[in-house]
C-alpha cells in the first residue's frame, strides 16, 4: 500500500493567532552541576516549572513571586527573612516573594512544581 499525504487549506483567523501565542515552548534549566534540573513553560496564564532536586543544600534567588508545591517526599526550606528551617511534605506548598533568596535542603531525590509570578 502506498502512503497518502493529506493537505488541508485553512484561513489564518484571530482565533488561530491566539492559539499560536498560547502554545507552550518548553525550556530546560540545569543548576548546581546538574544536581537540580527543571522543565519550564509559559502560557497566557503564567509560568510554571517542574523540577527534580538531588540530595544536598542549595540556595536560589527569585526574580518573580514563586509558589512551590511539594509533589512527593519531604523538603526543608529556609525562607527569606527567617532563621528557622521549615519542613514541608507532599501536598503542601509555600510562597517566596520576588527578588529574594531561599535555601532548600534535601536528603532524597525530590520532585517540586513551581508557579511563577501567579
Amino acid at each position: 500500500m502506498g502512503s497518502f499525504i493529506f493537505l488541508q487549506a485553512f484561513a489564518i483567523t484571530p482565533n488561530f493567532i491566539a492559539l499560536q501565542k498560547d502554545q507552550m515552548m518548553i525550556t530546560e534549566n540545569t543548576y548546581f552541576d546538574g544536581n537540580v534540573k527543571s522543565l519550564g513553560y509559559e502560557t497566557t496564564e503564567g509560568k510554571s516549572t517542574i523540577g527534580i532536586i538531588n540530595p544536598g543544600e542549595y540556595e536560589f534567588g527569585t526574580a518573580d513571586k514563586e509558589i512551590m508545591h511539594i509533589v512527593e517526599g519531604k523538603l526543608s526550606a529556609l525562607l527569606p527573612n527567617q532563621t528557622d528551617w521549615q519542613h514541608f511534605e507532599a501536598g503542601s506548598s509555600f510562597e517566596v516573594s520576588a527578588n529574594s533568596n531561599l535555601k532548600l535542603k534535601q536528603k532524597y531525590k525530590q520532585l517540586i512544581c513551581a508557579s511563577i509570578g501567579n
